[in-house]
């Protein structure tokens, strides 16, 4: 599931990690399952009046939840919206944000459609964590995670 792919090098203001933990192993499993089963379903996402793709948390979470736990993001709600070419994200640093590259597993014949399919671009357990504003890729499409601490909504 996991193929060879080439992955983009790191910018100013971000960090990359892959995760390879048990948590990670375990999401991707249960991921890949669901990815079978629903990958071609797009109603995990409401589009906003700019045009971006915003994912709801209720189906998100059964399946995220041990990659969220494995990137430390329990007590935060979370929306995640596409980025298509996009080369420059301002990074709310008052909040945990992430942009993971969808197109490094676009050839995957079950998970394609990863811009309605943001459980399964989890699959993949890399991202960047912004920490500020920053350039990226415009070659590259991404998902950008934003986090919240529940107590601050």
């Amino acid at each position: 599931m996991m193929g060879n792919y080439s992955l983009p090098a790191p910018r100013n203001g971000i960090a990359s990690p892959f995760l390879l933990n048990e948590a990670a192993n375990d999401a991707r499993r249960q991921l890949a399952v669901w990815a079978d089963q629903q990958a071609t379903l797009s109603t995990d996402y409401l589009v906003d009046n700019d045009g971006h793709r915003m994912y709801r948390t209720e189906r998100l979470q059964p399946w995220a939840t041990p990659l969220l736990l494995a990137m430390n993001l329990t007590g935060h709600t979370y929306t995640m919206y596409r980025a298509a070419n996009l080369k420059f994200i301002h990074a709310d640093i008052n909040h945990p944000v992430y942009a993971i590259p969808i197109n490094i597993i676009h050839s995957n014949p079950h998970i394609r459609d990863l811009a309605t399919n943001a459980p399964v671009t989890l699959l993949v357990g890399w991202y960047f964590k912004l920490s500020g504003d920053v350039l990226i890729s415009p070659e590259i499409d991404y998902l950008v995670l934003e986090t919240r601490l529940e107590e601050n909504r």
